[in-house]
């Protein structure tokens, strides 16, 4: 008598914190997946004793919970196939690129499937041209979460706000057409099984998540919030809510708007279907949500700042100005995105000396 009982899918994930885990979680809850999941700076910890996820509006108070089997490296995980390799890493191209922390699993041959939840633009550049030989399939994604480490890394504290928007991946156009006339390329057969049979587990497993057809537009949308409010959180070094009160916005306001703007018009420039005024969208949006939320909510990257961790910047604004100089942008038009980059830079710098 033959089973007709689905077989798991294996999933290798890498990075293994606070998002990572969220989707792990998740992941094994759809009961369609079994997680390997790489923990380089807390293998010890978790091994041990597990993490608490702390979840009180959507999955209650789990303590001590682990994947079905957790590994120190990339290397350790090689004795066998994956479905999908699921990266949740840092966007760190300039510290320690993706397709060489996968370098091991693309020689192997250990996938066929990709997916990148990261921040970011052009984040996917690097691991394509590594990956063409063995023909890889990349699905990317942008993630909207609320999800912190606390403790001791120990516990995962993670709110009800969470949504992934994922599409596969293919090199953007250098010369798009008109906003109007645009067309997403065409996926293969293969590309959307891929994509669906991901969508389909994770919605089982309680995921917020919705497929996109225009990453490329997509990515950029999110990437302008992470581009100015999370940068100037940064380099503030302070909680959004601590610079957009009613005396600080009066003072700061204005050249935050302005700097919503720059970016937005390079999207324009592109040719991007943005909506109209999308600058003004981002910056009324954000001072808005946070007012009426209140309290103390820290952008990633402004908790990567304080813990003295690297900084996506180069994903996060570098690209930003990549893509205006190759779009022949003047430099009196992106005045603060380059002001804010050089800044940016500056705290990488101090951030890998430490």
């Amino acid at each position: 008598m033959t089973s007709t009982t689905k077989q798991p899918l294996e999933i290798l994930l890498v990075g293994f914190g606070a998002v990572g885990v969220v989707y792990a979680y998740m992941f094994e809850k759809s009961a369609q997946a079994k997680v390997t999941a790489v923990a380089r700076s807390n293998f010890e910890l978790i091994n041990q004793k597990g993490i608490h996820i702390e979840s009180p509006s959507k999955f209650g108070s789990i303590p001590g919970w682990k994947p079905s089997r957790l590994v120190h490296s990339v290397e350790d995980a090689l004795d066998r196939e994956y479905d999908y390799v699921v990266v949740t890493t840092k966007s760190l191209p300039d510290v320690y690129p993706v397709e060489r922390i996968l370098e091991p699993i693309i020689k192997a041959r250990k996938t066929k499937t990709f997916v990148l939840i990261q921040n970011g633009l052009g984040i996917e550049e690097g691991l394509y041209a590594a990956s063409r030989e063995i023909d890889a399939t990349i699905l990317t994604s942008v993630c909207y979460i609320s999800t912190n480490l606390h403790n001791n890394r120990d516990e995962v504290l993670f709110e009800n706000t969470e949504r992934l928007e994922i599409g596969v991946y293919h090199p953007p156009s250098i010369d798009r057409p008109s906003a109007e006339s645009y067309k997403a390329p065409s996926s293969t057969e293969s590309q959307l099984a891929d994509l669906n049979r991901f969508v389909e587990m994770l919605k089982s497993g309680e995921g917020n998540v919705k497929i996109e057809d225009d990453m490329e537009l997509i990515r950029f949308k999110k990437n302008v919030w992470n581009c100015c409010w999370a940068s100037l959180a940064c380099l503030a070094r302070a909680p959004l809510m601590d610079f957009i009160g009613e005396n600080e916005i009066d003072l700061i306001g204005p050249s935050v708007l302005e700097f919503c703007n720059e970016v937005a018009a390079i999207g324009y420039k592109a040719r991007l279907p943005l909506p109209e005024n999308f600058g003004q969208f981002i910056y009324d949006g954000t001072v808005s949500f946070r007012r009426e939320k209140g309290g103390k909510h820290k952008p990633s990257a402004l908790v990567d700042l304080e813990t003295g961790r690297p900084l996506e910047i180069e994903v996060t604004v570098g690209n930003v100005l990549k893509m205006a100089r190759r779009l022949n942008i003047k430099d009196e038009e992106i005045k603060i995105l380059r002001l804010v980059y050089g800044l940016g830079r500056v705290l990488q710098k101090k951030a890998l000396e430490n």
